[in-house]
């Protein structure tokens, strides 16, 4: 997330009906603002949302959260390079990585088994999300999902994603007033945005409730029956760091689907894997990436557009297998 500063210029628009929810464009006053809210609640109760959830979920709620607004309307004005991102990211989580994937081997061998996902790619996934839990989401999901629709920006995903929040609330996995997220809506540990969560969120313990706030076994269970669900192929990598012969021109700075070779192949043009590690399958089939401004150059296989399923910046998919590798390179 950025959290670079700007002003906000709120700008008074016609009444904008999106398909079948004539939710308004957001208009400036606080009084306009209420009687959106209005039209929202009598949507979420057509929805089957009861009164005692809807009343619960926007106690105390007046007014759009403005820093919600601020940081959605912030867009960087350069990409971040990779290198950048790795660095501020992989090398603090990796010691506290290994040290919790020792802590909870049972439980993340229970888990892999059952959804046919790395322990490690679980443990990345979680320390790049969250930094393993540590990173609390302080804002009110409902709050901030109806501040998003409200802005309009993107209006009609937002509006779908408060109705989804509204249906997590009236089945009761967790009570509206513990349920934070960060400052676009995306709940848990996992940081699921509410469709996902009602679409792949578990309730590994068995308890009635899918809690992926506090509960680390639906956290895990979660985010493992997400990749599952999303194609995981069990038993093979997701990326290789290599070094490439000198005067290598081949190499795309996006995932080239044209240029899918064996690793045996790679091999013959020269390509090897950092460390002198081997290339353990050279049957498999592999893109060769180098993101701009990086000297590094990575092999990524069909795992790599799950975790881009996940989130669609290369840099946080690369970042997610090299992580992964680090905690525990063998389970790759």
């Amino acid at each position: 997330m950025y959290h670079l500063l700007f002003f906000l210029v709120f700008i008074i628009v016609s009444p904008l009906a999106v398909g079948e929810n004539a939710i308004n464009h957001a208009p400036s006053s606080p009084h306009a603002f209420l009687e959106w809210l209005e039209t929202i609640k009598k949507k979420a109760q057509e929805k089957g949302i009861s009164k005692k959830t809807l009343q619960k979920a926007f106690h105390n709620f007046r007014s759009p959260l403005e820093n919600v607004i601020k940081t959605d309307r912030n867009q960087p004005e350069f990409i971040t390079t990779f290198d950048t991102y790795y660095e501020k990211r992989v090398p603090g989580l990796t010691p506290k990585g290994q040290k919790l994937m020792k802590k909870h081997q049972g439980l993340l061998r229970k888990i892999s088994k059952k959804y046919g996902v790395p322990p490690a790619i679980m443990m990345a996934l979680w320390g790049m999300e969250t930094h393993y839990g540590k990173l609390a989401c302080k804002i009110p999901a409902v709050h901030a999902l109806a501040t998003l629709a409200y802005d309009g920006r993107r209006m009609e995903f937002f509006t779908q994603e408060l109705f989804h929040a509204l249906h997590i609330l009236e089945e009761k996995h967790i009570e509206p007033h513990k349920m934070m997220g960060s400052w676009a809506g995306a709940i848990g540990q996992c940081q699921f945005m509410p469709s996902t969560f009602r679409n792949h969120a578990v309730d590994e313990t068995g308890k009635g409730r899918k809690d992926i706030w506090h509960t680390l076994p639906d956290v895990l269970g979660s985010m493992a029956n997400y990749l599952k669900k999303s194609g995981w192929k069990t038993h093979e990598p997701c990326v290789y760091e290599v070094i490439l012969p000198d005067n290598f021109l081949n190499c795309s700075e996006t995932i080239n689907e044209n240029e899918v070779k064996s690793l045996e192949e790679w091999q013959k043009l020269g390509v090897e894997r950092k460390n002198k590690a081997p290339f353990l399958n050279p049957a498999l089939k592999a893109s060769l990436v180098r993101p701009k401004k990086t000297t590094r150059a990575f092999l990524v296989f069909e795992n790599i557009h799950v975790i881009l399923k996940w989130n669609r910046s290369l840099n946080f998919a690369l970042s997610v297998g090299l992580l992964a590798n680090n905690i525990h390179s063998s389970e790759l």
